[in-house]
């Protein structure tokens, strides 16, 4: 068995889709990377995705 988690924190204003949302890009971005991945928005190597998406997403 296998497991890859993206994981994402209750910021400030973000109201429950963004979050969500977020939340689902993370996980995504641990899918690609492979099996038994964690990934948070904190993780230097997907930050900058990160930012562009949450620009997207309130967009």
């Amino acid at each position: 068995m296998t497991t890859s988690v993206g994981f994402e924190m209750y910021r400030p204003g973000d109201d429950p889709t963004i979050l969500y949302q977020r939340a689902d890009l993370l996980l995504y971005e641990a899918k690609n990377r492979g099996r038994n991945q964690v990934v948070g928005a904190d993780d230097p190597r997907v930050l900058s995705k990160f930012l562009n998406a949450d620009n997207h997403l309130k967009n």
